[in-house]
């Protein structure tokens, strides 16, 4: 039986990147962070291109950050903590 190959191949080649991308999806089950969200940041990212890292997740934590602000800002306390807890992870 063959496994996929990303549990071979990795996200990325940089391992450092890798690990951080595996770090971020089990954050998942937590609500610390959006599966979807995850996968759409990392195909951003070039491989090995700490500037395109740092500019990908810095932007998913505005733009979570401005989510959390809007539901707050709304009165729905409990999607504003889930959106502030992923931008904290982002």
């Amino acid at each position: 039986m063959s496994g996929n190959s990303i549990f071979a191949s990795g996200f990325f080649a940089d391992g450092g990147f890798d690990f951080e991308t595996r770090i971020a999806l089990g954050h998942a089950p937590y609500g610390a962070a959006d599966a979807g969200e995850v996968l759409a940041t990392i195909a951003a990212i070039r491989d090995g291109d700490d500037t395109s890292w740092v500019a990908a997740w810095t932007a998913l934590g505005d733009r979570l950050a401005q989510a959390a602000q809007d539901c707050d800002a709304a009165g729905h306390r409990v999607s504003a903590a889930s959106a502030w807890l992923r931008a904290a992870v982002a």
